[in-house]
C-alpha cells in the first residue's frame, strides 16, 4: 500500500498525513509552452492512456457515464480551455534548435552507450507496457518525438536541473553533438 501511495502520486490530490512535502509524481507544468506541442497536450488531458498506456495519470474526461452528444462537446471545450490556460500561464522560455546538426543513427547507439536504457524504455524492441520492471524509473521514450520540441528536448539533456531543479535525471555530461544525435534520433520517436 505504501509503495502504491508513492508510486501512483495519491498525494497529489489527496491529503494523506506523512506526504505533505512528497515530490509529485506529475511533472512540473509552470513551464509546459516551451517544451510541450499544444496538440500532443490536447490529446494527453483527454486521454492519458492512448500516449503511454502505464501512465499514473487518471483519464478523467469522456467516461462512460458522461457520453453524450452535450457531455461530450463539454468536455471537448473544457480540455481545450485547460490548455490553453496552461500554455498561457506558463512561464515562456523559448529553446532553440541544437546548435549543430544531429544524426539520428549516432543518437540511436548514444541511447545504449550513455545508459539511457537503464531507466526509460526506448526503441523497437523495448516493452513500452512494463509496468514494474526495471526501466520504468524514467518515462518511456517512445512517442517522444510528437511530445516535445527539438530544442527543449537537447535543452534538457544537456542540463536536467535547468528546467527542473529537483529532476531526476542525471547530468550526463554530452557534448553539443551528442546531445544534437540523441535529439536527432529521439525526435523520429513519434
Amino acid at each position: 500500500g505504501i509503495h502504491l501511495v508513492k508510486s501512483l502520486g495519491c498525494h497529489g490530490c489527496h491529503k494523506i498525513r506523512g506526504y505533505e512535502d512528497a515530490r509529485k509524481v506529475g511533472p512540473d507544468l509552470r513551464k509546459v509552452a516551451g517544451k510541450l506541442d499544444r496538440r500532443w497536450m490536447i490529446n494527453w488531458v483527454r486521454e492519458p492512456k492512448a500516449f503511454r498506456a502505464t501512465t499514473k495519470m487518471p483519464a478523467i474526461f469522456d467516461l462512460p457515464n458522461v457520453r453524450s452528444q452535450s457531455d461530450m462537446a463539454r468536455n471537448t471545450a473544457a480540455v481545450q480551455s485547460m490548455v490553453t490556460y496552461l500554455s498561457e500561464k506558463s512561464e515562456c522560455e523559448t529553446y532553440p534548435d541544437p546548435p549543430v546538426e544531429g544524426d539520428p543513427d549516432r543518437g540511436q547507439d548514444l541511447v545504449g552507450k550513455v545508459g539511457c536504457r537503464a531507466c526509460h524504455a526506448v526503441g523497437a524492441g523495448d516493452d513500452v507496457r512494463q509496468e514494474h520492471g526495471w526501466r520504468n524509473y524514467g518515462p518511456h521514450l517512445n512517442g517522444i518525438g510528437s511530445k516535445v520540441q527539438a530544442g527543449w528536448l537537447y535543452a534538457w539533456l544537456k542540463d536536467p536541473k535547468q528546467y527542473s531543479p529537483d529532476a531526476l535525471m542525471p547530468d550526463l555530461r554530452l557534448t553539443d553533438q551528442e546531445a544534437a544525435d540523441l535529439t536527432a534520433y529521439l525526435m523520429t520517436l513519434s
